[in-house]
């Protein structure tokens, strides 16, 4: 241990010790009295231990106030540590809370505050192993943080409380408008609405927010309340008067009392189609007589007529019916409707009496046939309220089946003889088994007749014009126009060749009769059912069914214009349809198919079957699409903004205005496309038929444009031209590329857009060359032109065709030649046998077949103008 110096042990730095100072010349002195020096050496030795004493005191508090100071510094830290956990502890468990309730009571929301928070703190607090002082100080700290955060409870039970309360003024609005809306007198309107005001102004002072304005809920409550008045207007009178209140309500806006008043003209139109229909109903039925229908007449054209009155001698039967307020125009027409009706109610009783005692007449015996004739000359019985004319037709009936009792058999002859045309027609002029055994029954019965010459002579020149005439329609079943033409000459010829005899030409009149029969029967299944008419016809010939291409070929030659023929029957394409509308099916469902039905009858008749499922209604142009794209998700937007009634709400949801706004966007984005549809005016497979017609397809198109971007700016979008530029993207630009000639786009599939300006130089290339032009207006049909020789109009055409341009065919591969007056070029055919079928009648190009003159054109290297041009006009057929 290191040795403490004098100092530390309580003796002062000045201690006098006499020894220190001895020297040589110390005094003798200082050796003497030994006793005294020892006391004196106690005394300082007393006065050393003091001061070590008082010395190691103030060290001992010293070390003790340093401990001390330690100890309380700890503690303080310990304090601020603890107070600070806590009070981010209340912090957070109060904005927790305070998030978190729904409570708008601000006593309730800071009891619970305190309770949920601040009590389990201060609780815990309490148990902690800590001093009294500490425990204090953390809760104070946790108290005054305590303290905004009650405030803050309290602003939001403040918020709570005003949106709660806004809500119900909301609901309480939303009950008193539906009241309104079922008011049946301006004062309950008013009342209802003074209430809903008082509520606005409620709401007002207490600072909140209704979401709605007073002139907002006032005026669709006007619109409400007139509207419930219009509905229920049951009588004209009831409708002017709401008429009149609409028009004197200064309290109505402009927009309000058009739309109100849009109503009234609207029920009125109802009114007078339910007060007409009650009016003529309850007259038609009233079972009037002559001159109480005169007397209904004479009230309803009566000026000023407000009812009418027909008495009767029972008071139950009188007729009443009021129209009060029903304008003269109005009545005028009923009255002329009902005046019609009644003619042609007493024309139907007629018909029905006829058609109810005429079948029965052949039946009657003599006794039935007499009480039948008694009745008809007196007007009872079943002719009671019958007109004299048609009693005495069914009187003549009667007499003459009285006359002709003996000749029953000449009407089953002539009965049977009917039956046979009209088998002999609709097995098409044949004379089956079953029709030969008719005709020797009739045969039989001509036999049994007393005088049976002229019914036999009748009988066999009719039966050899039917079979004459089947043997002409045979003939030209399949024929066209021409053919039926030059048939019906050659009968009227003979009809009026003088050197035939009579008995000649009233067999070749029967022979006109049931020849035009049996045209007039294929024309209907022609019109109906076409491919059924002609697989049908085969069948019944014990031959196989026609093929694709023989169904094209057969309709052909009967003159139905190729743009009309179909090659599949109503059965197939409802079974089509019927699997097809499966709402269970996905688009790739749909799409294949689709594909399968229409690629079935073979890829060169894809268009046509496509083409005739939509002329048919059995397939939309959005459906086509889907068809077409199954797996572009664009197809849920097509397919659900084209659905009707989606249509219906978006043109409701949007407005007229801006409806017609999209459309002419539409048509200005959308020009590539139809002008790669709007082309010539001739017609052929390979074309969308009538420039009526690809006309419509281009309105379908961007209807159904017009329809998506409607779609989308009702799901958000907000600018117009926006909207409409996605749905162009979505229906059109994901399936097709385009390119022009000469300023006109034609279009190609979407495959192809990476060679679209390739194909578009190539196209471009022929109606510039002057000698591909050379070559077709060297097999071109040249229309005529005034005062141009041949060869001076073949070199106009010529060089007019340098404006020409190029169509995109319907099935979107091919590209037809328009020349500049809009016409397809189309190929001249020389008299005299001809190879060139219908389809192959004008300038077309498949767009494939461009592909590999690309490729020998890129792999061509030099380049030479000359070389590329030869490579082109190579291509060119």
């Amino acid at each position: 241990m290191p040795k403490i110096p004098l100092y530390a042990e309580g003796r002062g730095s000045a201690v006098d010790l006499a020894t220190g100072r001895l020297g040589p010349q110390a005094p003798t002195g200082a050796f003497e009295a030994p006793g005294q020096a020892t006391v004196r050496a106690a005394e300082a030795l007393g006065r050393a231990g003091t001061e070590y004493a008082k010395n190691a005191m103030q060290f001992e508090n010293a070390r003790q106030k340093l401990e001390f100071d330690f100890q309380m510094q700890r503690k303080n830290e310990q304090t601020k540590t603890l107070s600070n956990q806590y009070t981010t502890r209340a912090y957070e468990q109060s904005d927790t809370y305070t998030l978190n309730s729904q409570e708008p009571d601000q006593d309730k929301a800071v009891s619970g505050l305190i309770s949920s928070v601040q009590a389990p703190i201060l609780t815990e607090i309490d148990t902690l192993d800590i001093t009294d002082s500490q425990k204090t100080a953390i809760k104070d700290s946790v108290l005054k943080q305590m303290n905004f955060k009650v405030a803050d409870a309290k602003k939001s039970a403040f918020r709570i409380s005003n949106i709660q309360g806004a809500e119900a003024k909301s609901g309480k609005l939303s009950t008193i408008q539906s009241q309104i809306s079922s008011a049946s007198t301006y004062e309950e309107y008013a009342a209802l609405a003074s209430e809903a005001m008082a509520i606005f102004d409620d709401a007002a002072l207490s600072g909140q927010n209704l979401g709605v304005t007073k002139n907002a809920f006032k005026q669709e409550s006007l619109r409400l309340f007139y509207g419930n008045g219009i509905a229920n207007a049951d009588s004209f009178a009831s409708l002017e008067r709401q008429r009149t209140n609409v028009s004197g309500d200064n309290t109505l806006s402009s927009a309000t009392r058009k739309t109100l008043i849009a109503s009234i003209d609207s029920r009125d139109t109802q009114l007078e189609s339910e007060k007409q229909d009650e009016i003529i109903g309850t007259l038609l039925t009233a079972n009037l007589s002559k001159e109480e229908t005169e007397s209904a007449l004479a009230q309803l054209t009566s000026e000023g007529s407000q009812m009418i009155y027909i008495k009767r001698d029972d008071p139950e039967d009188d007729v009443l019916i009021e129209y009060d307020g029903a304008g003269n125009k109005f009545l005028a027409r009923v009255a002329s409707r009902f005046e019609q009706d009644v003619k042609s109610l007493a024309a139907q009783n007629n018909n029905d009496l006829v058609n109810q005692i005429f079948p029965t007449i052949a039946g009657m015996d003599r006794d039935e046939l007499n009480q039948l004739i008694d009745e008809a000359d007196t007007l009872t019985g079943r002719f009671e309220g019958a007109d004299r004319s048609i009693a005495a037709l069914l009187t003549g009936d009667a007499n003459r089946r009285l006359d002709t009792m003996d000749a029953e058999l000449s009407a089953e002859i002539k009965a049977d003889m009917s039956a046979i045309e009209i088998r002999t027609i609709s097995l098409g002029g044949i004379f089956d088994e079953t029709t030969q055994t008719m005709i020797a029954s009739v045969d039989g019965r001509i036999s049994q007749l007393t005088d049976n010459e002229v019914q036999r002579t009748l009988f066999n020149e009719t039966m050899d014009g039917m079979r004459q005439a089947g043997v002409l329609y045979s003939s030209i079943k399949y024929g066209g126009p021409s053919d039926l033409t030059a048939v019906r000459r050659s009968i009227r010829d003979e009809i009026n060749d003088p050197t035939n005899t009579p008995e000649d030409i009233r067999i070749a009149e029967a022979r006109r009769k049931h020849f035009e029969a049996l045209v007039d029967a294929r024309q209907t299944a022609i019109a109906n059912d076409p491919v059924k008419f002609i697989q049908d016809d085969r069948a019944d010939q014990n031959l196989e069914a026609a093929t694709t291409s023989q169904l094209i070929d057969f309709q052909r030659k009967m003159g139905i214009p190729d743009v009309d023929i179909r090659v599949a029957s109503d059965a197939q394409i409802d079974a089509f349809q019927g699997q097809f509308k499966d709402p269970s099916l996905s688009y790739n469902d749909k799409s294949k198919l689709g594909i399968s039905f229409i690629t079935s009858f073979g890829v060169e008749n894809e268009g046509r079957v496509m083409r005739n499922l939509m002329n048919q209604g059995v397939l939309t142009l959005a459906e086509t699409w889907i068809i077409a794209n199954p797996n572009n998700a664009g197809g849920f937007d097509i397919e659900a903004a084209n659905k009707p009634g989606v249509v219906k709400e978006l043109k409701s949801a949007i407005g007229t205005s801006a409806y017609n706004e999209i459309m002419q966007e539409v048509m200005v984005q959308n020009a590539e496309y139809s002008g790669s549809i709007v082309g010539g005016a001739a017609d052929s497979i390979v074309s969308r038929g009538a420039t009526g017609s690809r006309m419509l397809h281009v309105t379908a198109m961007n209807t159904m444009i017009q329809n998506t971007a409607a779609y989308y700016m009702n799901a958000g979008e907000t600018d117009l031209t926006k909207a409409v530029e996605r749905a162009v993207n979505t229906v059109v630009n994901s399936q097709f590329a385009f390119d022009e000639v000469n300023g006109k786009s034609f279009r190609m599939l979407k495959g192809l857009e990476g060679s679209s300006s390739q194909i578009g130089d190539i196209l471009q290339f022929y109606v510039d060359d002057d000698q591909t032009r050379g070559v077709i207006a060297g097999f071109a049909d040249i229309p005529p032109a005034a005062e141009l020789t041949p060869d001076q109009a073949r070199e106009k055409y010529q060089g007019d065709l340098a404006q020409a341009y190029w169509v995109t065919s319907s099935d979107h591969k091919t590209v037809y030649l328009v020349d500049q007056t809009g016409n397809m070029v189309k190929r001249r055919v020389d008299p005299g046998p001809t190879a060139i079928l219908p389809q192959d009648a004008f300038v077309t190009i498949k767009m494939s077949d461009l592909l590999p003159v690309i490729k020998e054109m890129d792999e061509l290297y030099p380049r030479p103008v000359d070389k590329l041009n030869e490579i082109m006009r190579k291509a060119f057929k």
